[in-house]
């Protein structure tokens, strides 16, 4: 017979995963607790792995960084990182290395706010515009004119 005033125990192994689950023995994840100290959503952290992991190796490769990808994960609700890079394998490759991202820095650097004014701020007053119109017809939905 059943106690009425005892709750079962309930099976949340499904809910978690094991920290090591899917993972290769090259890499090596690290915690970042400046930035992600906290638990992160479970749809925050579907968007962002995602999202973080192609547009920073993208940017990487851009920059001429010598990285293969930048790889994150979300483990319980929290946010790792891995940052596969690749391999130099002497000094002259190393200095070539050096001086191919300088000059790639200080050519983009001078292009910073012209990227902005030209890409960035566009799209983001585009979204805005999107977001205001979507409100405006919501409003308006909820709350029709009295003339109408």
């Amino acid at each position: 017979m059943s106690n009425p005033g005892v709750v079962p125990p309930v099976d949340a192994s499904p809910l978690f995963k094991g920290w090591n689950d899917g993972l290769t023995e090259d890499s090596s994840y690290m915690f970042d607790v400046m930035h992600f100290p906290y638990p992160l959503a479970p749809l925050t952290m579907s968007v962002f792995t995602t999202a973080w992991s192609d547009g920073a190796t993208r940017g990487f490769h851009d920059l001429g960084i010598p990285m293969r990808r930048w790889h994150v994960i979300g483990r319980n609700h929290y946010r790792f990182d891995w940052q596969e890079i690749t391999a130099i394998t002497n000094e002259e490759e190393a200095r070539l290395a050096g001086e191919a991202i300088e000059a790639t820095m200080r050519r983009e650097m001078g292009q910073l706010l012209e990227r902005w004014n030209a890409d960035h701020l566009p799209a983001i007053q585009a979204s805005l515009d999107r977001l205001e119109d979507l409100t405006a017809r919501a409003n308006r939905r909820r709350c029709p004119r009295p003339d109408r």
